[in-house]
Formats: structure tokens, C-alpha cells, sequence
């Protein structure tokens, strides 16, 4: 699964990041991204970072929550870890400058 820079997921707002790069909020569609997940590998920002569209210049509104874990795994024998989580976000996608109105 390709991933989404981690340094572009921000827990700022749109308006804020369009003010401190010089960038018009018009210019931009906003997509939401979400991921309900379980995950075994490690950081839930990376697993997040899989939905990211690849268009997406930037997530905003970064938000994530554990709603589970750590814990162990309740298969027998398993030796696995993980955590249940909530992570969402709003991408911002530069609109085509061919008449894209939405």
C-alpha cells in the first residue's frame, strides 16, 4: 500500500494551513478521510496515511483516537499486538482549472 507523506497529515485547519503557505481555500476541494481500524504494524498515522487520495496536496483536521489497546491477540499461539483506532481527516485536492465548479 503506498502512503502519504506523514509530514502533510496536520492537525491544523484548512483556513490556517491556506494562511501560512499564501493559498486561496477556493482553490481547493475538500475530501474526508476516514479509517476505522485495527492495526498490528505499528503507528496508526501510517495505517491512516494508506487512504489518503494520491491527488491530496495536504490533510487537515487530523484527528485520532484509540478506541482499543494495546492488546494481545485472542488467537491461540498468536504472538500479535495491536490497537483498535479512529483516525480522520480532510484532504485538500487543488481543483483542475477546467471548469471543476464542485
Amino acid at each position: 500500500m503506498t502512503t502519504f507523506p506523514l509530514e502533510k497529515i496536520l492537525t491544523i485547519s484548512a483556513t490556517e494551513y491556506c494562511e501560512m503557505s499564501g493559498k486561496n481555500l477556493s482553490r481547493y476541494k475538500a475530501v474526508g478521510v476516514h479509517d476505522d481500524s485495527m492495526s498490528y504494524w505499528g503507528d496508526p498515522t501510517e495505517h491512516f496515511s494508506g487512504f489518503v487520495p494520491a491527488e491530496a496536496e495536504v490533510v487537515v483536521n487530523y484527528q485520532l483516537q484509540r478506541t482499543l489497546g494495546p492488546y494481545e491477540s485472542a488467537q491461540p499461539g498468536a504472538n500479535a499486538r495491536g490497537v483498535q483506532f479512529t483516525a480522520h481527516g480532510t484532504a485538500l485536492i487543488l481543483r483542475n482549472n477546467q471548469g471543476d465548479s464542485q
